[in-house]
This record gives C-alpha cells, structure tokens and sequence, in this order.
C-alpha cells in the first residue's frame, strides 16, 4: 500500500486535490494510505488533513518525511518555493508529483532534471492539461497523422499580476506536448495593453516540421482557450474547460464538414471541474506508475522546452533558436 504525504494545503490543493484524493481512494482504497500533509500554516495543515483524509498534520517538513517515511510525496507549494523543495524530494529519492511550474527558472529546471537523473527518482510534473479527457481524445484522433500547425489562444480576465507566465506556461506545455518534437526556434511579440501588462504571442517551429502558433491576453473579456490542430488537411477543434468557466468540446473537421463532435457532458467519467481538468487523471496516473514501481512519462526531462519558453515570456526575449545560449 502506498504511504502518501502531501506538502501545501494552500487554495490551489483545496480547489483541485481534495475532490481528486477523495475520488482515488474511492477507486483504490486498498492501494493507497493518506498518511500525513504539511503547511507552514498549522491551522491550514489541520483543516486540510481532515478534508483531503490525511492521518495527521504537520508544520514541519523535515520531521513529516522523518517520522512518516511517504512512498510517495505531493508537491502541491508556490512556485517560488517548489523548485527548492524539490531538489531535496529527489535527491532523498522519494517519487514526487510536482506542481507546475517546478521551478522559478530555466536554469533551476535544469538542476532539478539532473537531480532526478542523479538518484534515478521516479517523478511527474502536474501539467494538468495533458490528462484533461479532451485533450487525450484529441491525443488519440492525432495518432499516426502528421501535425501541421497547432494554433492556442488563452483570454483571462482581471490576470494582471507580473508572474502571468507561470499560467501560461500551460499551453506553452501543450504546444510542446501536441507537436511531439523538440523546438527549433522562438519569435515573440509582447504588445502592451496596460502599464505593466502586456499581451505575449508566440511562433513556435519544431524539429518534424510542425509550426505552433500561440497568443496569450490576461485582461480580455472572458475565461478561455481553444486549440486547433490542423494535421494531414484535417481540423481539429478542442474548447477548454478552463477551471469549468465553460463546458468544453472537441470536434474534428474534414472537407468542410463535421466529422466528430465530443461534448464534456458525452464523457464517462463526469463533469465535475477536477475530473474534465484533467486534476484527477493526473493524480491517478502517478499513484498508479509509482505503485506499479514506473517511472511516468511526463517528466522534468519533458518539459524543458515549456520552461524555457516560460523563461523566454518572464524576459520578454523576442528570439530564439536552438544555438542560442539559454538552450545550454
């Protein structure tokens, strides 16, 4: 049975881990043991034990991994301080799921990969949107077709603090994920529409050819985004479900006719944010690799190029291509 800790029970864990935990152990209780979660905050660590089933409640990180000896840890903190907490998870060999971003920088992205190289410790970086069910429905009608250009557009509303790249880092990984190749090159434009705040688009090029166009405004009118993937002259069309502000969709276009169209409320599994936000697929997919003792695919290694198109956007760098010194 997998012993689990937890570390963060700030907003973020409330909002998505606790219905994903409680729904797992549902599925699995014979699998799994909810031994202890921590928080700086001790009322914040108390409530969420009792929320999420945790057995016990701690302040302290260092004596919760002592005393408790987890299988498994979530790394559910601020991205300012998970790149740092990280480096110890994998350096103490303890198979981690970590929140996006997992470190402040590029450079602190690529300490954590040779971390996990180091120690050879089983890890997942939680980019939610590639376990979302529309977005593995997507995967799978893209099967043995070859993608030609991926088109991504993200509208928030009100989003105007200075780390807004630690949010669009999503579908920078997406892009990423979709396209299946390394990067080639980067060009950027990042037009104000506020003082400090500014819009960010991208023009991403793959080794296989793929081209990713990607276009990101904080302070539009509504909570959105939408993928388009055009791949062997057919469209496909996927509406997100951004944290369940709309219901989401996938339809496949061919020939100026509607071949397919998939609704949130047509999938098996429910409608519940955290199910069609892909939280608890992700959650799932890591407690069932580490149980089976696998590594998961979605690793820190695969999602270097996400962070560094995520250095690129803190930067406001406007090129970059595979020679560039920010690769190395």
């Amino acid at each position: 049975m997998l012993r689990i800790c937890q570390i963060g029970c700030g907003s973020h864990a409330r909002q998505v881990y606790i219905d994903s935990l409680t729904a797992y152990r549902q599925r699995h209780g014979n699998q799994v043991q909810y031994v202890a979660c921590c928080d700086l905050d001790a009322a914040s660590a108390a409530s969420y034990a009792q929320l999420a089933g945790f057995s016990a409640a701690y302040s302290d990180t260092d004596q919760m991994l002592r005393e408790q000896q987890p299988d498994a840890v979530l790394l559910t903190t601020p991205f300012t301080v998970t790149g740092r907490l990280a480096q110890r998870l994998l350096a103490d060999g303890i198979p981690t799921l970590m929140e996006k971003p997992p470190a402040e920088s590029y450079e602190e992205t690529i300490q954590l990969v040779k971390a996990a190289a180091a120690h050879g410790t089983h890890h997942q970086v939680a980019y939610n949107r590639r376990h979302m069910p529309l977005i593995r429905a997507l995967r799978q009608r893209l099967h043995g077709h070859r993608i030609e250009h991926i088109e991504c557009a993200m509208h928030r509303v009100g989003r105007r603090e200075n780390h807004f790249h630690t949010t669009a880092i999503h579908d920078l990984d997406l892009a990423c994920y979709l396209a299946g190749s390394p990067l080639r090159s980067m060009a950027a434009r990042y037009p104000a529409v506020e003082q400090d705040v500014i819009n960010a688009h991208f023009l991403l090029e793959y080794e296989n050819g793929a081209v990713a166009s990607l276009s990101f405004c904080p302070v539009s009118g509504a909570v959105t985004e939408r993928i388009a993937v055009t791949a062997d002259n057919g469209l496909f069309v996927v509406d997100l479900p951004a944290w369940g502000a709309r219901s989401g969709s996938l339809e496949h276009y061919r020939d100026g006719v509607l071949q397919e169209r998939i609704d949130d409320e047509s999938l098996p599994d429910g409608t519940a944010m955290f199910i069609t936000n892909g939280f608890y697929a992700q959650l799932a997919y890591f407690f069932d690799h580490i149980a089976a003792g696998k590594a998961p695919a979605h690793t820190l290694f695969t999602c270097l190029d996400t962070a560094l198109l995520s250095q690129c956007m803190a930067d406001r760098i406007v090129f970059w291509q595979q020679s560039d010194a920010i690769k190395k």
